[in-house]
């Protein structure tokens, strides 16, 4: 009975993640992403139970354990001339949307470009133009202060969007090609106190949060500059804040994402990828004993079928 106990002690330990107040993500770990270059966004499938993340030059879309190991990729189309045709020119974030498919923030054009994720296929801009929808609403000229990230909303499917800066934005899209909002007051954008927006996540896009909690509707903002989260309401009111500057080695993060369970995961350029949890998160060691706890299962109901054989 020992290996039984010990997987059902290990289990629970593994399984103790929730989502907290964000003064409770103190706890992490470190997963280096290398197969994804300057690392700029992340995001969680909740079909596949896997991160996929992009970097700064836009060169593929790569997928990841959890614990960041890496799976596979997809190319998007780079070694082009001029750099307009490739098929994304600066991808600065990546959301989930269901049924496979995903969108990639194209900073330097504004753009959310949709795609559905095959690995080892490659991806021209062609291919991604049909499916490419403008974040600019105001007509800024293209510049390297556009859109850093892009959210999912399942709540009513629309696509939320950040600018950069100058001037900061939040934007929200009314669905792929729908109508470009600014649902965020300048006055409530200024509050946040952030110098730079670098990524947004939709919280109701995780299960850790009951259809009927508040914060479910809520919104988590990354500044890379001020190296902190916000959470705020979708009239842009600052609930909760994290500092993270506790975590080490970590510098030029900018992009955030959340799994079933409450965890946070953090992409930067610097750094790789953090995890973030409101529990203690096991180390890699526990999951060494539940793949013991796991044999000695197996070797358990394999010597007593052997005697009553």
């Amino acid at each position: 009975m020992k290996g039984i106990l010990t997987l059902l002690c290990i289990a629970a330990m593994v399984s103790s993640a929730r989502a907290g107040s964000l003064a409770e993500y103190t706890n992490y770990v470190q997963y280096s992403i290398s197969q994804t270059s300057e690392a700029s966004g992340i995001t969680y499938n909740w079909d596949t139970g896997t991160l996929f993340a992009v970097g700064d030059e836009g060169q593929s879309v790569d997928q990841y354990t959890l614990t960041g190991q890496y799976i596979n990729s997809m190319i998007l189309e780079y070694s082009v001339s001029p750099r307009e045709l490739r098929a994304v020119d600066d991808a600065e974030g990546i959301t989930y949307m269901g049924n496979g498919q995903f969108m990639i923030a194209d900073e330097r054009d504004q753009m959310g470009r949709m795609t559905t994720y095959q690995a080892g296929a490659t991806r021209t801009l062609s291919d991604l133009a049909p499916t490419s929808y403008s974040f600019n609403p105001n007509g800024y000229p293209d510049q390297n202060f556009g859109i850093e990230g892009v959210a999912y909303d399942p709540i009513d499917g629309s696509i939320w969007a950040v600018k950069e800066r100058d001037p900061l934005s939040i934007y929200k899209m009314a669905g792929p090609g729908g109508a470009v909002t600014e649902p965020i007051s300048i006055r409530n954008i200024s509050r946040i106190g952030f110098e730079n927006f670098s990524d947004i996540y939709v919280m109701a896009n995780s299960r850790a949060f009951d259809l009927d909690d508040p914060r479910r509707l809520n919104l988590l903002i990354l500044s890379r500059d001020n190296n902190e989260i916000a959470e705020i309401t979708r009239e842009g009111v600052v609930v909760d804040r994290l500092d993270l500057s506790f975590l080490e080695g970590v510098s030029g993060t900018e992009g955030v994402t959340m799994d079933d369970l409450g965890n946070i995961y953090l992409a930067s350029e610097v750094g790789g990828l953090h995890m973030l949890s409101a529990s203690p998160v096991p180390e890699p060691s526990t999951y060494a004993l539940l793949a013991l706890g796991l044999l000695g299962v197996w070797a358990f109901f394999r010597r007593r079928k052997n005697r009553t054989a």
